[in-house]
């Protein structure tokens, strides 16, 4: 905080709100003085969200009565892991390097010719951004989920750069240990064990995983098909969106899947050609249950 005037009683404040938008708690930090120039962090500790909780807001706050034109200037409100000294290399790095101890997603933005960021608290708990019904015809081969070691680890080490390292337990695995270390450019050893927790739920998810999910959208066009009334959601899923696949053939390993989307391939052209679909969208996807946490076990490395 930057107080132009002297403020006596700044914080800040967590306000949490449930999924239909009402305002069910708030978590408030100390309240601090500040002279005329000061420049202060205000801290909210422990704001742990109620069970209902689905968004929340974070506010500044000056308690107490001043006079009209009173300002006070608000930077870096911080919902992501502090990073520790980065040494000198290429832009690019820098930017795996965040992605990497956040473990949210750097992906292309649909709104602006540039990146854009989905921070891992982001991840959690979304609401499914689409749910497409196979036996309604909304899905289009080929659609299979695969049984692999791809992502599994079944004991991560988490090194912390110019720091210690933290070894989680062997979880127990079918096909034995899996092995996985790591260095992360977190600003503390504290940081690492929730770090490490975090990925080895990820590591240990035996949910299946659909490496594709491909929606024609040209069936949209055809009389009464399922997919016209979803055609605006499903072209504005995005990386880090979660989709639903429902009714299932009974060959499929359950009748429901959940995934969280890393990637897509849209294929557009003006008419279709040779037999080809005009408007193809295939979404690269990984298990999206292991982003499922209780709102109690919600954690900020």
């Amino acid at each position: 905080m930057y107080a132009p005037a002297a403020l006596g009683a700044v914080g800040g404040a967590v306000n949490w709100y449930n999924a239909a938008g009402t305002n069910i708690a708030n978590t408030f930090g100390a309240q601090v003085a500040m002279a005329a120039g000061d420049v202060t962090t205000v801290h909210v500790v422990s704001a742990k969200a109620p069970a209902t909780a689905a968004f929340f807001s974070v506010q500044v706050i000056d308690n107490e009565t001043v006079a009209a034109g009173k300002l006070l200037y608000v930077d870096n409100v911080r919902v992501a892991p502090r990073m520790g000294v980065q040494t000198r290399k290429e832009y690019a790095a820098f930017l795996r390097e965040i992605k990497a101890l956040d473990q949210g997603i750097l992906k292309e933005s649909k709104i602006l010719f540039g990146l854009g960021y989905r921070t891992r608290l982001a991840l959690i708990n979304r609401p499914a951004a689409v749910t497409l019904d196979y036996s309604a015809g909304t899905l289009s081969p080929p659609l299979a989920p695969v049984v692999d070691d791809h992502l599994t680890a079944t004991q991560v080490t988490v090194k912390r750069a110019r720091g210690s390292k933290v070894t989680t337990a062997h979880a127990p695995q079918p096909g034995g240990p899996m092995l996985t270390t790591k260095v992360y450019a977190a600003q503390a050893d504290a940081q690492l064990a929730a770090l490490a927790a975090h990925l080895l739920n990820l590591g240990t998810d035996l949910s299946e995983r659909y490496p594709t999910v491909t929606v024609i959208m040209d069936r949209a066009s055809l009389a009464g098909n399922a997919l016209a009334p979803l055609m605006s959601a499903v072209a504005g899923v995005e990386e880090g969106d979660r989709i639903v696949l429902s009714n299932l053939p009974f060959w499929m390993p359950s009748a429901t899947a959940s995934q969280l989307v890393i990637g897509y391939d849209e294929h557009i052209s003006p008419v279709p050609w040779q037999g080809s679909p005009a408007w193809v969208i295939t979404w690269n996807c990984v298990p999206e249950a292991p982003w499922q946490v209780a709102a109690a076990n919600l954690r900020r490395w």
